[in-house]
């Protein structure tokens, strides 16, 4: 059980946040590692560090803790070049909290399911969430764009790989069954409440 503590708190600090205020907006950066630091912080927001602390469970549940974050990072990227080249994408705020329930049910049902499963949960994930996280570059150079992007996408496997790895050693037993479904259950429902929030059907 002890294994899951970071897991937990990764998963706490992403209920925590929904009620911070927003993280700062990003400013035009002052150079290339300006642009991908701050691609980087993107990912600290609320729902997407919800998101990452059950994607890399499901990661480690499926058996692809380090497969599974490269398709959600690819689908990141694919989100961040639609939102530079203008493309629109409806409904991005309540999609993106809506992630954190569909890996909370994953992790409630805890498989076995299909790999397909996953990858595509991940890949539908990476697409709103790299477009929403992208959403400063607009008026960036290519180059910086760019640059964000990278820092954003190591970030993000970063985390959710090493989600899984902790997870992947604490995962086994009955102890740590109960935290998974624990885990995921909290995760369904904040993701539900942030979905009614962004989507006004809730004060």
């Amino acid at each position: 059980m002890a294994r899951w503590s970071f897991f937990a708190t990764v998963a706490a600090s992403g209920a925590v946040a929904s009620g911070s205020p927003a993280l700062a907006a990003p400013t035009a950066p002052t150079g290339l590692a300006d642009a991908a630091l701050q691609g980087a912080v993107s990912t600290l927001q609320a729902d997407h560090l919800a998101f990452v602390a059950g994607a890399g469970a499901v990661a480690a549940m499926t058996g692809l803790p380090f497969f599974a974050p490269i398709a959600l990072v690819g689908a990141a990227l694919a989100g961040a070049v639609a939102q530079a080249a203008g493309i629109q994408f409806a409904f991005v705020e309540a999609a993106c909290a809506l992630t954190a329930t569909l890996v909370g049910v994953l992790l409630l049902i805890r498989g076995p399911f299909p790999a397909g499963v996953t990858l595509v949960t991940f890949i539908f994930a990476g697409l709103f969430h790299g477009f929403r996280l992208s959403a400063a570059t607009t008026e960036w150079s290519a180059t910086w764009t760019a640059a964000h992007a990278v820092g954003l996408a190591t970030a993000q496997y970063a985390m959710v790989a090493a989600v899984a790895v902790v997870v992947s050693l604490g995962a086994e037993g009955p102890a740590g069954r109960t935290a998974q479904r624990v885990v995921g259950g909290a995760l369904m429902f904040f993701g539900l409440a942030r979905t009614a929030l962004v989507a006004g059907l809730a004060p």
